[in-house]
């Protein structure tokens, strides 16, 4: 199996190199770049298609990256505040408010599996 993943790998590797040698007149062609701001005189410049191409691909990367990493970065964001908070209620000596956790005790269940709710006592 590590034999047909290698050889697969090479020959579409291959495949895309041979695209790239048959084309490279084609990357290579001059696109031209006109800017025309109506304030100053036009500016006027040239790039290769490949790095037109190269700047395209690289900048729809990162934005892909952004875009993926956005939740992340707004969670450890909160995360850090809540952490922040916490540490400031102990130095103050307040203990911070937490949920109270659900207790079930094993010993009081039915022969169903089923626990037997508990009445708060008042």
């Amino acid at each position: 199996m590590r034999l047909f993943k290698l050889f697969t790998t090479a020959m579409m590797l291959g495949l895309i190199g041979l695209f790239f040698y048959e084309n490279a007149s084609v990357f290579r062609t001059d696109v031209s770049f006109n800017l025309d701001l109506y304030i100053r005189e036009q500016v006027t410049w040239t790039h290769p298609l490949y790095v037109v191409l190269l700047l395209a691909v690289l900048l729809g990367f990162l934005a892909g990256v952004g875009v993926m990493l956005k939740p992340f970065l707004q969670m450890r964001r909160m995360l850090g505040q809540e952490r922040q908070a916490k540490e400031s209620a102990l130095a103050a000596g307040r203990v911070p408010a937490l949920p109270p956790a659900e207790e079930k005790s094993e010993d009081r269940s039915e022969p169903g599996g089923d626990a037997i709710e508990q009445v708060p006592k008042q």
